[in-house]
């Protein structure tokens, strides 16, 4: 099959890329003719061998590049979607998959979050988001062209849904909210992403070193997981490794020095390939402490993969790879002094915090490996190569 990916930005840095990264020539490998559609590239990132990139900057552009190569299948990783279903609305050709990595499909505000509040938002999209851009601060802009902008962007997602002949989500989170907001839920399947970071039995996690790895904002509550390793005091020995930025870093950095704490807290920025591997594997315990309703969390499957038990609090699709007890503990949203108190179990109670690293690393095995994902991915592609346009149930 000849088929088109579209995505913002490829090669780069983040989930989206770095899936990427491993999928396409797994698929090159099977025979097919990859081709990425991207508008932007990040510097110093290498392109994956056999897979062509092509640079085009607005949607505009893509939608006359798939006319002109007709493609079997159309990949839209969130970039452009409503722009692709809308050209291709009436043309049985090509096949168009839309792949949902979080809400800016269905959302206004592009993550279900208000930000005023630090709450997920349960809300179908409506007339009401006019108001809570603005009441709830659930969009970043607040001129009012960009907030009737959003609606209205999201209303013509919906109108045009139909087209597609596909829908994957993320995780079961996400395909809820996709089946709420009104696409048709025999056209919407869950594939999980995949992790290809392996355990180092050489690494010895660092006693007591808790590590947060990721974007660096409120929704991913970084100053909640200061709270609660402030409430340790201490008592329990630890230590926290920040890998990541984010526009919230200078309020995060002024807390640490307001908490006398600084000593045990280190800030290393982005990190990526074996950086990366290294300070999972030296974690004994890695937190994701995100209070938005977070897509899937795909650190939570590298620490897992790496041997390390995970603490998170029980938002959107994190149920989908952390089971309570078993891969590592989970704590209601937002709830400072139950992630305090899972922190300290698993510091404390090295050999708990092994074994739920051992069930993380075979779930890992099982459910969210690359061949897995992929053998997945090509089962659905024949499934609506075969199937009628609009799409069959998978």
């Amino acid at each position: 099959m000849k088929i088109v990916y579209t995505v913002e930005c490829f090669p780069g840095r983040g989930g989206i890329p770095t899936c990427l990264d491993e999928l396409l020539p797994r698929l090159a490998d099977e025979g097919h003719i990859i081709n990425v559609v991207s508008a932007k590239q990040t510097s110093g990132v290498t392109t994956p061998p056999r897979i062509h990139v092509l640079a085009l900057q607005s949607p505009g552009e893509v939608v006359a590049y798939l006319r002109e190569t007709m493609p079997d299948i159309v990949h839209v990783h969130e970039w452009p979607a409503g722009e692709v279903l809308q050209a291709f609305a009436h043309s049985a050709v090509p096949r168009i998959v839309v792949h949902h990595y979080a809400y800016n499909f269905i959302c206004p505000g592009q993550d279900l979050f208000w930000r005023r509040q630090g709450r997920i938002c349960e809300l179908k999209c409506g007339a009401r988001c006019l108001w809570n851009a603005y009441a709830r601060q659930c969009q970043l802009s607040r001129r009012p062209s960009a907030v009737l902008k959003g609606l209205i962007r999201v209303r013509r997602n919906l109108r045009y849904a139909q087209r597609a002949d596909l829908f994957i989500a993320l995780s079961n989170y996400i395909k809820a909210r996709l089946t709420e907001a009104g696409l048709p839920e025999q056209r919407i399947a869950v594939l999980h992403p995949f992790t290809g970071i392996d355990q180092d039995k050489a690494l010895q996690p660092v006693a007591g070193q808790v590590a947060f790895i990721g974007r660096v904002a409120e929704s991913k509550g970084l100053n909640l997981l200061l709270a609660a390793l402030e409430r340790l005091g201490r008592t329990v020995p630890w230590s926290l490794v920040v890998a990541g930025d984010g526009y919230y870093m200078p309020l995060v950095k002024k807390r640490v020095v307001a908490s006398s704490l600084g000593d045990r807290i280190r800030f290393v920025g982005w990190v990526n390939g074996q950086e990366k591997v290294r300070l999972l594997h030296e974690a004994a315990v890695v937190a994701m402490p995100s209070i938005w309703a977070e897509a899937f969390g795909i650190v939570g499957i590298e620490a897992m993969a790496s041997g390390r038990p995970v603490v998170a609090f029980d938002v959107g699709g994190v149920r989908d790879w952390l089971t309570h007890g078993v891969t590592g503990l989970l704590a209601p949203a937002g709830d400072v002094d139950a992630l305090a108190r899972n922190l300290a179990t698993l510091l404390s109670d090295t050999a708990m915090a092994a074994e739920l690293g051992r069930a993380g690393r075979k779930s890992v095995e099982s459910h969210f490996t690359g061949d897995v994902h992929s053998d997945r991915l090509c089962d659905f592609y024949e499934k609506i190569m075969k199937g009628t346009r609009g799409g069959a149930a998978v």
